[in-house]
């Protein structure tokens, strides 16, 4: 699908003829604030390639090496792919979770079981003899396979079986609430689930294709970016001229704007003052809302608003701390006898969902031998349905 009306406002955009009204730019963009999030205090790895979390859990892809991280403390090391090509999530075929997948140098794909290292599962999806390049979730159980295959292009998976569909070649695949989104030699295209329907759109210079959970869908250049409208034809959101980076993390699309991040959410264009993003950082999305930024095989992960720590920190010493010290710190101080170190406010926010079903619901914690008192339990709880942790 040729659609004039987009050229026409790339090449507005790109010789300086001016901004069509309506469309924002760093000087009218609302205020962003971030800040980053200790991931890994003390141990990050080097050279670090790719990277993709769930949960508690984040691994982290280096040549040579998967290193999975859970509440902060790496886990272990999986050494045994040399190269690694694409990581991210997906839906379980039957439904019953996440996957934290990798796909290697080979097209092979790889996921992480029980935190402790990576099986091939290609065979899986009828991919054995495939050459995967991406892939990616996208919703329900719809998995998007990309393959180095010069007829059918595409796989789907939907959690029953797996289809191959004829496209032009996918250098990037992503997506959500059913609609897929890739870039080809000449722009950008899209797949919707639901009516196996697939467009194409010639965009000169795009360079990023990002698919919120709400199936809309989002288009980079170095100039611009832009969203899908329902009929098809795309919308100038934002306009630049350094932008290097677009994804989309839940329903937050982020993108790189010179050293700052940027989000669209909704109708609203925002845009950070003073993130200090590397230049030629690259951005991957996180299942939790927050965005990763890559520079130098270094990460950073970034969170909106501002940094809760000071507030959390308060909040715990004020209700937690005074409980932690009279009935847990034996078993959970930093050298205690059960190994699960619950000595700071960090620790407690990131246990937080156990520590509820232990102590609030199980009630099996602390053990008997240990009892607490009601008023203890009221502490806990007040601090878990704080709205700052």
């Amino acid at each position: 699908m040729k659609d004039p009306l987009i050229a026409l406002v790339v090449a507005a955009s790109i010789v300086g003829c001016g901004v069509p009204a309506g469309v924002k730019t760093a000087d009218n963009a609302q205020a962003l604030t971030v800040h980053t999030v200790a991931w890994n205090p003390g141990a990050q790895p080097s050279s670090v390639k790719l990277v993709a979390d769930l949960g508690a859990d984040v691994v982290v892809f280096s040549d040579g090496a998967a290193t999975i991280i859970t509440d902060g403390t790496i886990a272990s090391v999986d050494h045994r792919v040399p190269s690694w090509v694409s990581a991210t999530t997906i839906p379980a075929p039957d439904g019953s979770g996440l996957w934290i997948v990798g796909v290697d140098a080979n097209g092979q794909i790889w996921r992480l079981r029980a935190r402790k290292g990576f099986e091939p599962i290609s065979e899986r999806y009828g991919l054995s003899n495939a050459r995967v390049t991406d892939l990616c979730g996208f919703g329900g159980r719809f998995v998007g396979f990309s393959l180095a295959d010069a007829r059918t292009s595409l796989a789907v998976a939907d959690g029953s079986e797996v289809a191959r569909y004829a496209t032009s070649p996918l250098s990037v695949l992503v997506g959500g609430s059913g609609m897929l989104g890739g870039l080809t030699r000449d722009g950008v295209w899209t797949f919707d689930a639901r009516t196996r329907g697939a467009r194409s759109y010639d965009l000169v210079g795009a360079r990023s294709v990002a698919v919120d959970d709400q199936g809309g869908v989002f288009v980079e250049t170095s100039r611009a970016i832009y969203s899908m409208r329902e009929d098809g034809t795309l919308l100038l959101r934002y306009a630049s001229s350094d932008l290097h980076g677009l994804v989309a993390s839940h329903d937050h699309v982020w993108f790189a704007d010179g050293p700052e991040l940027g989000m669209l959410q909704g109708d609203s264009v925002m845009r950070t003052r003073a993130a200090k993003l590397p230049q030629n950082a690259t951005l991957t999305g996180s299942p939790s809302g927050d965005v990763w930024a890559l520079s130098g095989g270094a990460l950073t992960r970034y969170a909106i608003g501002e940094s809760p720590n000071t507030a959390a920190r308060v909040r715990w010493e004020d209700a937690a701390q005074p409980v932690f010290g009279r009935v847990c710190s034996k078993c959970h101080a930093s050298d205690g006898t059960s190994g699960v170190d619950l000595s700071t406010s960090d620790a407690w926010r990131k246990k937080r969902d156990l520590i509820r079903q232990r102590v609030l619901v199980d009630r099996d914690m602390p053990p008997k031998e240990q009892p607490i008192a009601d008023l203890d339990r009221d502490s806990i709880k007040r601090w878990l349905d704080s709205p700052v942790l």
